[in-house]
């Protein structure tokens, strides 16, 4: 028996991978140009990661929602890394703090079936050692899973 998996979009509210930076790829942002705009092709690796950035550059990704966010309660998330850079998070959150490599935030409730945006910016990265592994999930989730229990359960 399998299971069907649809492609992870952060703006489609169906949420089926614990990682939340799953849904959207990476997207520039620099000065002088309107909105987010794909990668240069030697700017990311393989898999996706951001490698370098030129001056002034950010990088974007948007989050996939938790289920939690369609309630009225805050929702706190977790994002770790690897890599050496410098992270943010944007949109619909408040209680942003850091720590080495991670970063935690309330992700504001929606209240109702449309959600609000969240996403994560590097606007550092070191060539050497590139930001990577981003993974993003509720902070009382577990580390290791893979498929969200919700999803699984439908």
């Amino acid at each position: 028996m399998g299971v069907n998996l649809a492609q992870a979009n952060y703006y489609l509210g169906d949420r089926a991978l614990m990682n939340l930076a799953q849904g959207g790829g990476w997207a520039s942002q620099r000065p002088g140009i309107s909105g987010w705009q794909p990668f240069a092709a030697g700017q990311l690796d393989g898999l996706g990661n951001v490698t370098s950035l030129l001056t002034s550059e950010t990088a974007n990704i948007p989050l996939v929602p938790p289920e939690g966010v369609f309630g009225t309660s805050p929702t706190r998330v977790r994002c770790t890394w690897a890599g050496t850079g410098t992270l943010t998070a944007g949109g619909a959150l408040s209680g942003l703090t850091r720590a080495a490599n991670s970063l935690e935030f309330d992700w504001t409730p929606a209240g109702g079936p449309k959600t609000l945006a969240v996403w994560i910016t590097i606007s550092r990265t070191d060539v050497a050692d590139p930001v990577r592994q981003l993974d993003c999930r509720e902070k009382t989730a577990s580390a290791t899973a893979r498929f969200s229990p919700a999803f699984l359960a439908s």
